[in-house]
């Protein structure tokens, strides 16, 4: 017990001194270019709620004025979004896609098959 006490006190040890390590250095600004004149694309998805399958909805005021039609139902689906991701890299030079989770239940796929 004393040993495994001992190990996991050298380990936070380490830990910590190598992450103080990474603080000691200092960068000039002169070494940044900054007029570089790179555009980074940053596509953002999340909240997915397992929809992979395109579903129908009753559009409210907020969906119509963003631009959301009732004849182009059904909406979303897993197909749609890579498809608009693709669209959207295809046309940027650097992108980054960015997806925050919560891909999870709602949807009747998740509830059926439990995930």
């Amino acid at each position: 017990m004393l040993k495994t006490r001992k190990l996991a006190g050298l380990l936070v040890v380490l830990m910590a001194g190598g992450m103080l390590a990474g603080c000691t250095t200092e960068m000039e600004t002169d070494d940044i270019n900054f007029s570089s004149g790179i555009r980074l694309t940053v596509i953002h998805t999340g909240d997915i709620h397992s929809r992979i399958l395109p579903y129908d909805m009753d559009l409210m005021a907020t969906d119509e004025r963003i631009g959301m039609v009732q004849a182009n139902e059904p909406f979303g689906g897993i197909a749609r979004a890579a498809t608009v991701i693709r669209d959207i890299r295809a046309k940027a030079h650097h992108s980054l896609h960015v997806d925050s989770g919560d891909v999870f239940q709602g949807a009747p796929v998740f509830n059926e098959y439990n995930g």
